[in-house]
């Protein structure tokens, strides 16, 4: 998995999580005040520009972060 963050902003409790759930990732910064958010690369991943950015090599995404994705969803 990739994980486009900026430190210090809610991307953060994310990069916590991975790291406590054993998770294999790697952290990808994206400088929100030189506007990489909005730069075409970073479009071209997250089309909606926002932070942060989780993006899956696997179909399905571990059972941790369902489980996650499911919680801040309610």
């Amino acid at each position: 998995m990739k994980l486009y963050m900026t430190p210090g902003s809610c991307s953060t409790g994310i990069h916590i999580l991975l790291e406590e759930l054993d998770q294999a990732f790697e952290a990808y910064i994206v400088n929100l005040p030189a506007g990489d958010h909005t730069k075409p690369d970073y479009l071209a991943i997250n089309p909606k520009s926002s932070i942060p950015t989780l993006e899956r090599y696997a179909a399905a995404p571990p059972d941790e972060l369902r489980h996650l994705e499911i919680s801040c969803s309610s």
